[in-house]
């Protein structure tokens, strides 16, 4: 992870007041929306394709819970370039 994306992870973080060691929900409904945000929060910051190599590679595709990571995250980055998005 470039300095630019792990910045921008510590910022949002702090935005939202989300402790990176507790946040660690991984399934179901609130696991999926925790992807879409983050990944659109940092895609607004560094943009998608940035965001994308901090994301995907902390993914296996071939499991169905990391397809489901790398969709949700795909999601946010997609939301991200929307005016007005992830807020």
């Amino acid at each position: 992870m470039d300095d630019l994306a792990f910045e921008a992870v510590l910022q949002t973080a702090a935005e939202f007041d989300v402790d990176l060691v507790e946040a660690r929900v991984r399934d179901g409904p609130v696991g999926a929306f925790r992807h879409a945000l983050w990944s659109c929060l940092l895609a607004r910051k560094v943009g998608p394709l940035r965001a994308s190599f901090v994301t995907d590679p902390r993914e296996d595709p071939s499991t169905s819970d990391g397809a489901a990571d790398l969709h949700n995250d795909e999601v946010g980055r997609r939301i991200a370039v929307r005016p007005g998005s992830c807020r």
